[in-house]
């Protein structure tokens, strides 16, 4: 009877001790990320971070950090107030903080870093310290603020912060395959919720990141036989653009302009309209993030219309309107503005369009305002 108490004894220790194994997760705790801003001459970084449109990633990637960890349930997070000190990293004194920091929570993994903001893009830097071995492991990643690119980032980090703790390699040695060729890893997990994964979005928005779109207008000077008959006056201009390569992307435009005699001494009064259309190669430099200069080249096709402005017809042969569509085209140079989502141009530029066989020629300058993705 003894033995047999004895033998029941130590299999419901060595049970309990198995399942309690089995449930140990491995702990980190998690600190706020401390927000930097990178210099700029457009920018003055002197501003607090609670002025700041970017210091609620602070609290919010750390955060969602923890729930995914949480989430795929094979770590313990713990996120804590406050940001992990930086400064003198790797240094004995703050491996001495970060181990009596660990032992109060009971883990040896503490997780701190920094979001760098350069323009709406961030630089995430996470350092995973193991307070035991008295050293670090660097994550970096770059995200865009936009919700579907840093959502995905952040999983990504997740993930690697798995990897970096061994938790895949462990369950690989400790799952294996079951009866009937299925992974009893999975059989684990079945059940437990997934931690979200990239956006259905995310293609769609890394595609249509490179694209904007606006309006230029400005003032158009008339060159060659028609600025004896038209006075100089405004122009306008829509347009989409698309960038393929950081110098190299491709601009539609769509010009209207609209000219009449005005003081001009003419025998016959009339107006002239046009409208162009042109596909435009654009080639950037960028001096520094947010300023660059800009040239452009494009062919495409004018149709211009010349109305007589009164019913009379002095002249044998001239017909009340005319009209033509004609090649035309276009060259700019501007300097460039861009604080995403907004961008700005100045420059000027000129235009050729070949109206009925004579150049009407147009140096322009203009000003210009558009969106970007």
């Amino acid at each position: 009877m003894t033995a047999r108490i004895f033998i029941s004894a130590i299999l419901a220790l060595a049970l309990s001790t198995a399942a309690s194994a089995q449930a140990r997760k491995e702990k980190v705790i998690i600190y706020n990320f401390s927000i930097a801003y990178e210099k700029s001459i457009f920018v003055d970084e002197r501003r607090k971070p609670s002025e700041d449109q970017f210091s609620h990633f602070s609290y919010i990637i750390p955060h969602t950090i923890a729930q995914d960890l949480n989430t795929a349930g094979r770590i313990q997070a713990v996120k804590l107030d406050g940001e992990m000190p930086l400064k003198d990293i790797g240094s004995d004194a703050f491996y001495d903080d970060m181990k009596r920091i660990g032992d109060r929570h009971g883990t040896q993994y503490i997780i701190g870093g920094r979001a760098t903001v350069r323009g709406r893009k961030l630089s995430l830097e996470l350092a995973l310290v193991n307070t035991r071995t008295r050293d670090f492991i660097g994550i970096f990643k770059d995200s865009f603020e936009t919700g579907a690119e840093l959502r995905t980032t952040i999983s990504d980090i997740s993930k690697t912060i798995e990897q970096k703790l061994g938790v895949y390699q462990k369950e690989a040695r400790e799952g294996g395959k079951g009866r009937g060729g299925r992974d009893r890893g999975e059989q684990r997990d079945r059940g437990r919720q997934q931690p979200l994964g990239p956006s259905p979005f995310l293609k769609a928005y890394r595609a249509l990141s490179g694209l904007s779109f606006g309006v230029k207008t400005g003032r158009f000077f008339i060159k060659g036989p028609f600025s004896k008959v038209y006075e100089d006056s405004t122009y306008y201009t829509p347009y989409i653009s698309y960038g393929i390569l950081n110098w190299f992307g491709l601009t539609a435009e769509a010009d209207y302009l609209a000219a009449e005699n005005g003081n001009i001494i003419v025998l016959q009064p009339s107006a002239l309209q046009m409208w162009g259309i042109t596909l435009n190669a654009d080639f950037s430099y960028m001096f520094f993030e947010h300023f660059g200069v800009r040239l452009s080249a494009g062919f495409g096709a004018s149709t211009g219309k010349i109305t007589m402005t009164t019913s009379d017809n002095p002249l044998i042969g001239l017909r009340p309107e005319k009209k033509s569509t004609d090649p035309y085209l276009n060259l700019a140079a501007s300097f460039n503005l861009q604080f995403k989502p907004v961008e700005v141009q100045v420059g000027g530029g000129y235009k050729s369009a070949f109206f009925r066989g004579k150049s009407l020629s147009l140096i322009t300058i203009f000003f210009g305002i558009g969106f970007h993705l």
